[in-house]
């Protein structure tokens, strides 16, 4: 297998040009930088008149390169990037999640949010002056029914074709192997003992292996040239594929 697999057309930015989002004390944006508009295609979400949510947002990560970044992931209307686009964050409220909204490069709105019994996505209070109702298709499409727009932060397909099929092994321990499978199951070797679970990809720059009782989550680290590298986790620990 290609250790040299290229990163979907569909990733929604440069590596590089994710602008930092820092977390308020309320979970929202203080501050935010435009980014510099990549002429890259996003697969654009279909366009179902009213979309049932498939995906749970309190399973939902915003996004981040390694947590303490405090980047988000940037969800583009039809998926096309631009200067206007939403993006989540952490916070302190009842669906554990803050929505922010940017226009032409500047914070137009926000709200905390909550959770209906339906899986939407909505302003936590009703006093809150910006309104959302949103559903997820899945990790990386939503859609809102208060605008009636498809947001989407990158290629769920080109994501997880990156990965399906292939097999990485530990960097200091070549014995220690993730087996990747097309149909969402991985199969780990360690200390030649085989466990068995399911992959996902969570956000645009992260995997996530459920293996019994655990998960394992990985930053997915890309070369300048837009290659993927490597694996790499909290424990210090780097995967890298097999050839």
């Amino acid at each position: 297998m290609d250790k040299h697999i290229q990163k979907p057309i569909g990733r929604l930015i440069l590596l590089g040009l994710l602008p930092m989002l820092l977390l308020a004390p309320c979970g929202c944006a203080k501050e935010d930088n435009a980014p510099e508009t990549a002429s890259i295609a996003t697969a654009q979400p279909t366009q179902t008149p009213e979309p049932e949510a498939k995906y749970d947002p309190v399973n939902l990560q915003p996004g981040s390169r390694k947590d303490n970044d405090n980047t988000s992931d940037l969800w583009y209307p039809n998926g096309v990037p631009g200067s206007s686009y939403i993006y989540f964050t952490n916070a302190l409220c009842s669906a554990g999640i803050c929505y922010d909204r940017v226009e032409d490069g500047e914070i137009a709105g926000g709200t905390m949010c909550a959770e209906t019994e339906g899986m939407h996505l909505v302003n936590e209070t009703d006093s809150s002056s910006e309104k959302i109702d949103i559903v997820f298709l899945d990790a990386f499409n939503c859609y809102d029914y208060v605008t009636k727009t498809w947001y989407s932060r990158g290629d769920l397909e080109a994501y997880n074709a990156l990965f399906a099929d292939t097999v990485m092994a530990a960097e200091n321990d070549e014995t220690n192997t993730y087996t990747i499978n097309a149909d969402g199951t991985v199969t780990e070797m360690y200390e030649g003992e085989e466990y068995t679970g399911t992959w996902e990809i969570e956000t645009d720059t992260r995997i996530d292996f459920r293996i019994d009782d655990y998960d394992y989550r990985f930053d997915i680290v890309f070369n300048e040239d837009g290659s993927v590298d490597h694996l790499e986790c909290a424990v210090d620990r780097t995967f890298r594929f097999v050839d």
